[in-house]
């Protein structure tokens, strides 16, 4: 990109040298026009990879009324608006939701251990993890299995929920 406004640039003070006023401002646009259009065309597969879009996809199905949704140390702006519902948030830097931990206060979970005891006490629980905190909650006999996994974050769920016996997937 820029390489490309280096050319436009110098190609526009070679015109400007010419005496031709109106070129320059037009090589100038053009090549503004063309940076701008390179970088969104860019940013298309770094919107898709911070999206909660695909996240909420993945929890979708195994979603009831009655499932606890989490998100552990990979916190999704958006999955709450994807989802239609409440998320809890778990061990995540307070200073992404301090303003608004006070609306909320049950919906922040600040350890690890908080966060797993819920998940053994919940009849019915889903959650985006950070793919590196995985291990250590596998290590930890966390009931888990994993639904789906993306980059950067594993999407799992809390076995032995009552849509295990009707799953119309595994027929």
């Amino acid at each position: 990109f820029a390489a490309l406004a280096a050319i436009g640039v110098i190609g526009a003070l070679w015109l400007a040298n010419r005496r031709q006023p109106m070129a320059p401002l037009g090589l100038l646009g053009l090549g503004a026009l063309l940076v701008w259009q390179m970088l969104f065309a860019n940013l298309g597969p770094l919107i898709g990879h911070l999206s909660a879009a695909p996240v909420a996809q993945m929890m979708r199905p195994w979603l009831t009324a009655d499932t606890e949704v989490f998100t552990v140390r990979a916190y999704q702006r958006g999955l709450s608006f994807y989802l239609q519902r409440l998320v809890t948030v778990a061990v995540e830097s307070p200073d992404d939701i301090e303003p608004f931990k006070h609306t909320r206060p049950a919906g922040y979970l600040p350890e690890l251990a908080t966060f797993e005891t819920r998940w053994r006490a919940a009849p019915d629980a889903i959650a985006v993890v950070d793919a590196r905190l995985l291990p250590q909650l596998q290590a930890d006999q966390l009931p888990l299995q994993i639904v789906g996994t993306l980059p950067e974050v594993v999407v799992i769920r809390r076995p032995g929920q009552r849509r295990d016996a009707t799953d119309v997937r595994s027929q």
